[in-house]
């Protein structure tokens, strides 16, 4: 559990520091993901995403901390629970 959790911070941490998803600056347009639909010369588009840089860390973050919850509460091999226990006791 530990290990998951330091291996996907340290991961995290540096998609940051290199900005692998962009940043802002005043000169550059901004950092969002947009779709734009076909055939409307660039007219109409649908937002995906609003400033990426700053939404994707906290969204891999929720999804490390789902996927370290779930990892965790996973039974050792044929370690299940004795169904008929209480029927001949």
């Amino acid at each position: 559990m530990v290990g998951v959790l330091t291996l996907g911070i340290c991961g995290i941490y540096t998609l940051v520091t290199h900005r692998t998803f962009g940043y802002e600056a005043p000169l550059l347009p901004p950092n969002d993901w947009f779709l734009e639909h076909p055939f409307t010369a660039g007219e109409f588009f649908v937002p995906l995403m609003f400033k990426v840089h700053l939404v994707m860390p906290v969204l891999l973050a929720i999804a490390l901390l789902a996927f370290d919850g779930g990892s965790s509460n996973v039974p050792a091999f044929a370690d299940f629970p004795d169904r008929h226990r209480g029927r001949d006791q």
